[in-house]
């Protein structure tokens, strides 16, 4: 019990730090860049929810152990993306950024989250003996929400930015994609796009968990 009610304080703790972050980071990006860690937040409430044991697992086994070397690769790669997407921004804020990372995606910065959580949820599957499919499924689904978060915030931000920008921004979206690098085929919505290729990703996890 004891160790319980320590765990629930940590938790708590790191929860608040995380929402405080989110509530200074809003005045100094802006309200989008504000926004934009809640999916992630989400998600990380999320896997401790259904996995509290996989976050107190020794933090030596996700960052050392041969075991998740794939899914460290993958986030440390998204959070590269997402820092360069981000210190790229900063520098030329207040103008319609299009070159550079974003000359790849119109959103790297999610992009960048999106490859980070996915790195991370491999190093969580992988953390059980043998790998399960039903903690697969499951951490897979919370991945997806939180890749659903991310698209329709960009859905909506670019509203904003095809009002302040017009015929640039409407240029810019026809010669980049959205989130993902993968262009886009005609007559499909790009958000709806993204998401398959995100269940497609999914796919390809679970089919590798099954596999392996």
């Amino acid at each position: 019990m004891v160790k319980f009610m320590l765990k629930l304080r940590h938790f708590i703790e790191s929860i608040i730090a995380i929402l405080l972050f989110i509530i200074q980071y809003v005045p100094v990006l802006g309200l989008w860049h504000g926004i934009m860690f809640f999916p992630l937040v989400i998600y990380l409430f999320s896997i401790l929810l259904a996995y509290p044991q996989t976050f107190w697992t020794d933090v030596n086994f996700l960052l050392f152990s041969p075991h998740n070397v794939f899914g460290r690769v993958i986030a440390f790669c998204g959070l590269f993306l997402f820092l360069a997407a981000l210190i790229q921004f900063l520098k030329k804020r207040g103008v319609l950024v299009m070159e550079g990372i974003y000359s790849v995606v119109r959103h790297p910065q999610y992009l960048g989250i999106i490859i980070l959580t996915l790195g991370y949820s491999l190093m969580v599957i992988w953390a059980t003996t043998p790998p399960s499919i039903g903690i697969a499924q499951t951490i897979s689904f919370i991945w997806l929400i939180q890749v659903l978060g991310y698209i329709t915030l960009a859905f909506y931000e670019e509203k904003r930015l095809l009002q302040e920008y017009k015929n640039e921004f409407k240029q810019y979206q026809r010669e980049v994609p959205f989130i993902f690098p993968v262009p886009c085929p005609r007559g499909i919505p790009e958000p709806i796009f993204s998401f398959i290729l995100a269940l497609l990703i999914v796919f390809v996890t679970s089919l590798a968990v099954i596999l392996i």
